[in-house]
C-alpha cells in the first residue's frame, strides 16, 4: 500500500512536470519583442521614462531567453508577460507625448489665429488706420 501511495505521488509529479516543460505558445515569445519595436518606432527612446521601461522589458526578454534555456518555461512565461507590460507602457508613453506634442502645436494654431482675427479693422481707403465704432 505505502508502495502504491509513493508510486501514485510520483506519477503525479512527472506529469505535473511533464506540462511545466510545454513549450510556451509563440505569441508569448513574440508579443513582447513586437511592443518593443513598436515603442521604439513610437520614439519611446526619446522620453525618459518610456525610454527605462523600454530598457525594463529589454532586460526581461533577455531574462525570459535565459531562463528558456535553463529548462524554466514557467519563470520563462512570467517573465515575457512582465517584458509585454514594460514594453506597452514605453509603446503608451511615447503615443501620449505625440499627442501632446500635436496638441501644443494645434493650441499656437490656434492662438495664431486668434490673433489675426482680433486685430483691428482698417479702414478701406487706409490699411494702416483703423476705423472708428461710427465707420462700421
Amino acid at each position: 500500500m505505502k508502495r502504491m501511495i509513493i508510486a501514485t505521488v510520483l506519477g503525479a509529479g512527472g506529469l505535473l512536470g511533464a506540462c511545466a516543460t510545454a513549450t510556451l505558445p509563440t505569441e508569448r515569445v513574440a508579443e513582447p519583442r513586437a511592443t518593443v519595436s513598436a515603442a521604439e518606432e513610437a520614439g519611446a527612446q526619446e522620453i525618459p521614462e518610456a525610454r527605462l521601461h523600454l530598457k525594463m522589458a529589454k532586460d526581461q526578454i533577455a531574462s525570459a531567453e535565459k531562463a528558456l534555456d535553463d529548462g524554466n518555461e514557467g519563470k520563462a512565461s512570467r517573465l515575457f508577460a512582465r517584458a509585454t507590460a514594460d514594453a506597452e507602457v514605453a509603446l503608451e508613453l511615447a503615443r501620449l507625448e505625440s499627442t501632446r506634442r500635436d496638441a501644443r502645436e494645434a493650441w499656437r494654431e490656434v492662438k495664431e489665429l486668434e490673433r489675426q482675427t482680433i486685430s483691428p479693422t482698417s479702414t478701406p481707403g487706409n490699411p494702416s488706420t483703423p476705423m472708428t465704432p461710427n465707420e462700421r
